[in-house]
């Protein structure tokens, strides 16, 4: 007899144990999720209209224990916003994300099926929908791929071309380019030897032999042909 009623209490002291243990575990669990629950995310631009992209973007992670988030799935939403140059993830324990980011430069804008596209200098295509643009851009018509573009502005720049004077840029099949300039100057570039083709062209305006309304033809090698449009 005495050995049952030791059995029922041992019974009971387990029960006991067992129930504390279980709402200690609660509580401390309930304690947990409400001290490191993300009720903060933090975005670092300049730019008021891309803070708020990105953090409609990343809403969902607010309530959120912040153990639980890993940075490089928060990383690949970011990486799909095209207009994004640069941006790093940070946890802020307890509660809070951050994000650094930078919005890349817009180079040029253009058009394809029947929609509004700028060109960052990040090289990738940014729907005109997804951000705003205060400046004006060159235009580029044709078909065209981006990094031709970018190896195309990188010899403009390195030969000094005054960039803010071009209005458009025509892409030929053969890969070749026009390049339309302020007072209505055009100029033919060949498909190959851009470079010797940018000097020759600084060479022109220096000898004061460009005169608005010109078409500046370079495209036959060692041959210059000027024209009064």
């Amino acid at each position: 007899m005495l050995q049952l009623i030791n059995k029922k209490k041992i019974y009971f002291y387990l029960f006991t144990f067992l129930l504390i243990t279980s709402i200690l575990n609660l509580n401390f669990t309930k304690k947990l999720k409400d001290n490191f629950s993300i009720n903060s995310i933090i975005v670092n631009t300049k730019h008021k209209d891309i803070n708020d992209r990105i953090l409609l973007k990343l809403n969902f992670l607010l309530s959120q224990n912040i153990f639980f988030i890993n940075k490089d799935n928060v990383s690949s939403i970011l990486e799909n916003l095209n207009y994004l140059e640069t941006f790093e993830v940070k946890k802020k324990f307890p509660s809070s994300i951050i994000v650094n980011a930078k919005k890349t430069e817009l180079i040029a804008k253009t058009y394809s099926e029947k929609s509004k596209y700028f060109i960052g200098q990040n090289g990738k295509l940014i729907n005109s929908k997804e951000i705003a643009n205060i400046i004006n851009l060159p235009t580029i018509f044709g078909k065209f791929e981006v990094e031709d573009f970018l190896y195309l502005k990188k010899i403009i720049l390195l030969q000094k071309i005054n960039h803010k004077n071009i209005l458009r840029f025509y892409s030929h099949k053969t890969k070749r380019w026009d390049i339309y300039f302020n007072n209505n100057i055009l100029l033919k570039l060949p498909s190959d030897n851009i470079t010797n083709s940018f000097q020759l062209y600084n060479k022109l305006q220096k000898l004061d032999k460009i005169r608005p309304n010109m078409i500046i033809d370079l495209r036959i090698p060692n041959r210059v042909i000027l024209k009064s449009d």
